[in-house]
């Protein structure tokens, strides 16, 4: 049995979102790191499938699942790479306005972009 807070030993991706929980886990010490310098965490979940809420899987957003940001990547652990106040996943799957489950605003036709302001 695994608790609510424990990764499964016999899933190697336990919140299923592409990204092994080692690779998520990087230093493997059970914890979430968090740099207090930075004031951000420097790992994903391996425990929530979006560790920034943006709307995109931790495992779409490191497409090569390596646990590092490369430069088409956007980052797993910051709703919005590139500073523009727009999340991630608005910027890739558009808005949905009023929550009725269909994309409202396709902001993708008007050029949006995770990694370009």
């Amino acid at each position: 049995m695994v608790g609510l807070l424990e990764t499964d030993p016999c899933n190697p991706d336990t919140d299923n979102d592409g990204l092994l929980d080692g690779i998520e886990d990087a230093n493997h010490n059970g914890n979430i790191d968090f740099d207090t310098t930075l004031q951000r965490f420097t790992e994903t979940d391996p425990l929530n499938p979006d560790s920034d809420r943006d709307g995109l899987l931790d495992g779409t957003e490191d497409a090569n699942h390596n646990g590092e940001r490369e430069l088409n990547e956007t980052d797993p652990l910051n709703e919005d790479t590139d500073g523009d106040a727009l999340r991630d996943g608005w910027e890739i799957l558009g808005l949905d306005t009023n929550q009725d489950g269909f994309i409202d605003l396709p902001l993708p036709v008007f050029g949006a972009n995770p990694l370009r302001r």
